[in-house]
């Protein structure tokens, strides 16, 4: 196999074509913001990761929803690994060094392995449409699940009876209006949109407005919202409940499937974020395979969180008591609806390959 070598040699197993086609596959795995703060390095027989030297000090939520991005990440790079005739063994937080976050080592596999979720990563997409249907089968439902629970301790819970459906549509209600309502929250909800790209352009970072299927009518408003000035008296009066409605009711209500990743309580929460990311991962790829659209929904399960400090206990012990009556004695993560829509207007995209290579050489105990 091109790029092969001898496992006692010191040389690298892949050569610099195998090496940036995974890399490439890695970033187009979802991420928070439309944002992989990771740099990727090749030594010898090992893909190491690096997260940004912010990393460590990161908040809890962020943190979190850095592992989870860094799972997705991962499954990415086994699935493309694969196909180019390696299996991988990966280590989370490899080293003493707090943003070196993975260590993914190749082992030379009999043969490469194609797969139609590998030939998926690079058609997954968040869409921000209304879905409808048809429906999943019952089947179809209860394979997907089992496929994307593969690791034992974090599952794919499907939210689609008509009460689990009523709880969830409260939990949305509530973390959205906090989204819009709390000035923390409504900060690090708006510096993510690229206003500056204006409403026909993608964006290789951040989100691009027209990527938030804003109707035309409301874009005006919205970018108005943006402004800590206008939303903060708005917020008095209760407008983000409006807001609420109309980003997290009526979309996660039309929504043919609601459903959400949670682990056991057991686990450590970065174990547990990293797992989830890549039960994701799994999870999207597959609904994409099958013509299904996706739209993560963060906001009712991070917010959360007991260690979330941004978010108004009252609203933090509400969501957390929610999410205890619909899946007792566990910990969800992250939660997505899913569903048949038309294309998204607008599809964000990445930076090249080469700004996520790693210019500096570490040593670093493996």
């Amino acid at each position: 196999m091109s790029g092969v070598r001898s496992e006692l040699s010191d040389r690298p197993w892949l050569d610099d074509e195998q090496f940036r086609s995974i890399v490439n596959a890695a970033i187009w795995a979802p991420s928070a913001d439309n944002h992989h703060a990771l740099e990727f390095g090749l030594d010898a027989n090992a893909i190491d990761i690096w997260a940004d030297p912010a990393f460590p000090r990161l908040a809890m939520h962020r943190r979190v929803l850095g592992l989870i991005s860094l799972g997705a990440v991962i499954e990415n790079i086994q699935l493309r690994s694969a196909e180019l005739g390696f299996r991988c063994t990966t280590r989370l937080f490899p080293s003493s060094t707090p943003e070196h976050v993975a260590s993914v080592r190749l082992h030379v596999s009999d043969a490469a392995r194609a797969s139609d979720l590998a030939s998926a990563i690079f058609t997954r997409q968040t869409n921000r449409r209304f879905f409808h249907g048809p429906s999943l089968t019952a089947a179809e439902r209860t394979r997907i699940a089992a496929e994307a629970s593969s690791s034992g301790r974090t599952h794919l819970w499907w939210l689609d009876e008509k009460e689990q459906r009523r709880k969830f549509l409260a939990l949305a209600r509530m973390a959205e209006a906090a989204r819009f309502g709390c000035a923390p929250l409504h900060h690090e909800l708006f510096e993510a949109i690229r206003f500056d790209v204006g409403w026909q352009a993608a964006a290789n970072e951040g989100l691009a407005p027209a990527s938030l299927e804003i109707e035309r009518l409301l874009r005006a408003s919205f970018k108005l919202i943006a402004n800590p000035r206008v939303m903060t008296p708005l917020a008095r009066i209760g407008v983000q409940h409006l807001l609420a409605w109309r980003s997290g009711d009526l979309p996660c209500r039309l929504a043919p499937h609601i459903g959400v990743i949670a682990s056991e309580k057991t686990v450590d929460l970065d174990e547990a974020a990293f797992e989830a990311g890549r039960t994701l991962q799994r999870t999207w790829l597959r609904l994409t395979t099958l013509g299904v659209e996706v739209q993560p929904l963060a906001a009712t399960t991070v917010f959360a969180l007991d260690e979330y400090e941004d978010v108004p206990p009252r609203i933090r012990q509400s969501l957390a008591h929610g999410w205890a009556a619909l899946l007792p004695d566990t910990r969800p993560l992250i939660a997505f609806r899913a569903g048949h829509a038309s294309p998204p207007t607008m599809r964000n995209g990445r930076m090249p390959v080469d700004r996520y290579l790693r210019k500096t050489t570490n040593s670093v105990p493996q």
